[in-house]
Protein backbone atom coordinates (compact mmCIF):
# COMPACT_ATOMS: atom_id res chain seq x y z
CA UNK A 1 0.00 0.00 0.00
CA UNK A 2 1.30 3.46 -0.91
CA UNK A 3 0.68 6.05 1.78
CA UNK A 4 -0.11 9.63 0.95
CA UNK A 5 2.92 11.55 2.19
CA UNK A 6 0.61 14.20 3.63
CA UNK A 7 -1.36 11.71 5.71
CA UNK A 8 -1.09 12.65 9.44
CA UNK A 9 1.02 10.24 11.47
CA UNK A 10 -1.82 9.35 13.80
CA UNK A 11 -4.12 8.47 10.89
CA UNK A 12 -1.39 6.42 9.20
CA UNK A 13 -0.79 4.56 12.45
CA UNK A 14 -4.52 4.00 12.93
CA UNK A 15 -5.09 2.64 9.44
CA UNK A 16 -2.05 0.35 9.65
CA UNK A 17 -3.27 -1.08 12.96
CA UNK A 18 -6.79 -1.64 11.68
CA UNK A 19 -5.46 -3.20 8.45
CA UNK A 20 -3.38 -5.59 10.54
CA UNK A 21 -6.38 -6.50 12.69
CA UNK A 22 -8.58 -7.10 9.66
CA UNK A 23 -5.95 -9.39 8.14
CA UNK A 24 -5.73 -11.38 11.34
CA UNK A 25 -9.50 -11.78 11.54
CA UNK A 26 -9.53 -12.79 7.89
CA UNK A 27 -7.14 -15.63 8.76
CA UNK A 28 -9.70 -16.92 11.31
CA UNK A 29 -7.27 -16.48 14.17
CA UNK A 30 -8.75 -16.96 17.62
CA UNK A 31 -9.66 -13.68 19.28
CA UNK A 32 -7.92 -12.89 22.55
CA UNK A 33 -7.75 -9.99 25.01
CA UNK A 34 -4.56 -8.57 23.47
CA UNK A 35 -6.34 -8.16 20.14
CA UNK A 36 -9.38 -6.57 21.78
CA UNK A 37 -7.24 -4.16 23.82
CA UNK A 38 -5.19 -3.26 20.76
CA UNK A 39 -8.40 -2.33 18.94
CA UNK A 40 -9.52 -0.28 21.97
CA UNK A 41 -6.26 1.70 22.03
CA UNK A 42 -6.48 2.30 18.30
CA UNK A 43 -10.02 3.64 18.60
CA UNK A 44 -9.30 5.72 21.68
CA UNK A 45 -5.98 7.23 20.61
CA UNK A 46 -6.53 7.68 16.90
CA UNK A 47 -10.24 7.65 16.07
CA UNK A 48 -11.48 9.50 19.16
CA UNK A 49 -8.52 11.58 20.43
CA UNK A 50 -10.93 14.02 22.11
CA UNK A 51 -12.20 11.34 24.51
CA UNK A 52 -10.87 11.75 28.04
CA UNK A 53 -8.67 8.85 29.11
CA UNK A 54 -9.14 9.69 32.79
CA UNK A 55 -11.96 8.65 35.06
CA UNK A 56 -14.02 11.32 36.79
CA UNK A 57 -13.49 10.50 40.46
CA UNK A 58 -14.51 12.50 43.51
CA UNK A 59 -13.46 11.43 47.00
CA UNK A 60 -15.71 12.77 49.74
CA UNK A 61 -15.05 12.42 53.45
CA UNK A 62 -18.35 12.37 55.31
CA UNK A 63 -19.14 13.28 58.90
CA UNK A 64 -20.48 9.94 60.07
CA UNK A 65 -21.06 9.48 63.80
CA UNK A 66 -22.68 6.05 63.86
CA UNK A 67 -21.09 2.69 64.59
CA UNK A 68 -18.56 1.29 62.17
CA UNK A 69 -17.40 3.37 59.23
CA UNK A 70 -18.38 4.45 55.73
CA UNK A 71 -16.47 3.23 52.69
CA UNK A 72 -18.39 2.92 49.44
CA UNK A 73 -18.35 3.77 45.75
CA UNK A 74 -21.23 4.81 43.50
CA UNK A 75 -22.14 7.02 40.52
CA UNK A 76 -23.52 10.52 40.79
CA UNK A 77 -24.67 12.67 37.87
CA UNK A 78 -21.88 15.24 37.55
CA UNK A 79 -24.38 18.08 37.31
CA UNK A 80 -25.66 17.19 40.82
CA UNK A 81 -22.26 16.70 42.43
CA UNK A 82 -22.00 20.04 44.27
CA UNK A 83 -25.63 19.92 45.36
CA UNK A 84 -25.23 16.46 46.88
CA UNK A 85 -21.94 17.29 48.57
CA UNK A 86 -23.60 20.26 50.25
CA UNK A 87 -26.55 18.11 51.33
CA UNK A 88 -24.20 15.58 52.94
CA UNK A 89 -22.35 18.34 54.78
CA UNK A 90 -25.67 19.52 56.23
CA UNK A 91 -26.84 16.06 57.27
CA UNK A 92 -25.28 12.69 56.48
CA UNK A 93 -28.70 11.05 56.48
CA UNK A 94 -29.42 12.86 53.24
CA UNK A 95 -27.39 10.10 51.59
CA UNK A 96 -30.58 8.02 51.62
CA UNK A 97 -31.99 10.46 49.06
CA UNK A 98 -29.19 9.60 46.63
CA UNK A 99 -29.43 5.82 46.84
CA UNK A 100 -31.26 5.31 43.56
CA UNK A 101 -28.37 3.62 41.74
CA UNK A 102 -29.00 0.01 40.72
CA UNK A 103 -26.74 -2.65 42.20
CA UNK A 104 -25.30 -3.65 38.82
CA UNK A 105 -24.45 -0.05 37.98
CA UNK A 106 -22.90 0.50 41.41
CA UNK A 107 -20.87 -2.69 40.90
CA UNK A 108 -19.39 -1.17 37.73
CA UNK A 109 -18.37 1.93 39.66
CA UNK A 110 -16.65 -0.30 42.22
CA UNK A 111 -14.84 -2.22 39.49
CA UNK A 112 -13.57 0.99 37.89
CA UNK A 113 -12.50 2.27 41.31
CA UNK A 114 -10.44 -0.88 41.88
CA UNK A 115 -8.53 -0.49 38.59
CA UNK A 116 -8.50 3.33 38.57
CA UNK A 117 -4.69 3.52 38.22
CA UNK A 118 -4.45 0.93 35.45
CA UNK A 119 -5.42 2.09 31.91
CA UNK A 120 -5.74 -1.47 30.66
CA UNK A 121 -7.92 -2.44 33.60
CA UNK A 122 -10.14 0.60 32.98
CA UNK A 123 -10.52 -0.40 29.32
CA UNK A 124 -11.37 -3.94 30.37
CA UNK A 125 -14.18 -2.82 32.68
CA UNK A 126 -15.64 -0.38 30.12
CA UNK A 127 -15.64 -3.03 27.39
CA UNK A 128 -17.08 -5.75 29.63
CA UNK A 129 -19.83 -3.43 30.89
CA UNK A 130 -20.72 -2.29 27.38
CA UNK A 131 -21.01 -5.88 26.17
CA UNK A 132 -22.92 -7.01 29.27
CA UNK A 133 -25.59 -4.37 28.61
CA UNK A 134 -26.15 -5.95 25.19
CA UNK A 135 -26.57 -9.54 26.36
CA UNK A 136 -30.30 -9.55 25.62
CA UNK A 137 -29.43 -9.13 21.97
CA UNK A 138 -26.71 -11.75 22.23
CA UNK A 139 -24.68 -12.66 19.17
CA UNK A 140 -21.71 -14.99 18.86
CA UNK A 141 -19.42 -11.97 18.56
CA UNK A 142 -20.75 -10.28 21.69
CA UNK A 143 -20.70 -13.59 23.54
CA UNK A 144 -17.11 -14.36 22.54
CA UNK A 145 -15.79 -10.91 23.47
CA UNK A 146 -17.70 -10.84 26.76
CA UNK A 147 -16.34 -14.23 27.84
CA UNK A 148 -12.79 -13.10 27.07
CA UNK A 149 -13.23 -9.85 29.02
CA UNK A 150 -14.81 -11.52 32.06
CA UNK A 151 -12.09 -14.18 32.18
CA UNK A 152 -9.42 -11.47 32.04
CA UNK A 153 -11.11 -9.58 34.88
CA UNK A 154 -11.18 -12.70 37.03
CA UNK A 155 -7.70 -14.01 36.19
CA UNK A 156 -5.70 -10.79 36.20
CA UNK A 157 -7.58 -8.55 38.62
CA UNK A 158 -9.52 -11.12 40.67
CA UNK A 159 -12.70 -9.15 39.97
CA UNK A 160 -15.92 -11.12 39.73
CA UNK A 161 -18.51 -10.08 37.18
CA UNK A 162 -22.03 -8.82 37.74
CA UNK A 163 -24.87 -10.96 39.05
CA UNK A 164 -26.77 -12.76 36.30
CA UNK A 165 -29.93 -10.87 37.26
CA UNK A 166 -28.22 -7.53 36.55
CA UNK A 167 -29.52 -6.44 33.16
CA UNK A 168 -28.11 -2.91 33.16
CA UNK A 169 -24.61 -2.17 34.43
CA UNK A 170 -24.09 1.28 32.88
CA UNK A 171 -26.52 4.23 33.12
CA UNK A 172 -25.75 5.05 29.48
CA UNK A 173 -26.01 2.40 26.78
CA UNK A 174 -26.38 2.84 23.02
CA UNK A 175 -28.51 -0.29 22.71
CA UNK A 176 -31.75 1.72 22.44
CA UNK A 177 -30.24 3.81 19.66
CA UNK A 178 -29.24 0.63 17.84
CA UNK A 179 -32.80 -0.64 18.02
CA UNK A 180 -34.09 2.69 16.74
CA UNK A 181 -31.97 2.35 13.61
CA UNK A 182 -32.54 -1.43 13.43
CA UNK A 183 -28.84 -2.22 13.79
CA UNK A 184 -28.25 -5.93 14.35
CA UNK A 185 -25.55 -6.75 16.88
CA UNK A 186 -25.04 -10.12 15.24
CA UNK A 187 -23.83 -8.35 12.11
CA UNK A 188 -21.37 -6.07 13.92
CA UNK A 189 -17.64 -6.77 13.92
CA UNK A 190 -15.34 -6.45 16.91
CA UNK A 191 -14.20 -2.98 15.83
CA UNK A 192 -17.76 -1.61 15.78
CA UNK A 193 -18.48 -3.04 19.23
CA UNK A 194 -15.26 -1.51 20.55
CA UNK A 195 -16.20 1.86 19.03
CA UNK A 196 -19.52 1.68 20.86
CA UNK A 197 -17.73 0.95 24.14
CA UNK A 198 -15.42 3.93 23.59
CA UNK A 199 -18.36 6.25 22.87
CA UNK A 200 -20.31 4.96 25.88
CA UNK A 201 -17.30 5.47 28.16
CA UNK A 202 -16.94 9.01 26.82
CA UNK A 203 -20.61 9.75 27.52
CA UNK A 204 -20.25 8.30 31.01
CA UNK A 205 -17.19 10.44 31.75
CA UNK A 206 -19.03 13.50 30.45
CA UNK A 207 -22.17 12.97 32.52
CA UNK A 208 -21.29 10.92 35.60
CA UNK A 209 -18.72 11.00 38.38
CA UNK A 210 -17.47 8.02 40.37
CA UNK A 211 -17.93 9.02 44.00
CA UNK A 212 -15.93 7.42 46.81
CA UNK A 213 -17.56 8.12 50.16
CA UNK A 214 -15.53 7.41 53.28
CA UNK A 215 -15.44 8.42 56.94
Amino acid sequence: MIWNKYMPDNKRSSEMIMLSLHKRRGMDMKMDWNEIYRAWRCELENMYPFVSKELNIEEIKVNYKGTGYIDGVTWWPSIKLDERKKALEENFRNIELFDETRKGIRKTANMLWEVRNDPEGIALVWIAASLWNKRERMSLKVDEMLKIALKELADRYEIQCWHNLSKTVLPICLDKELRLFDVKLGEMEMYSLISMAVIESSLMNSNYTIVHLYS
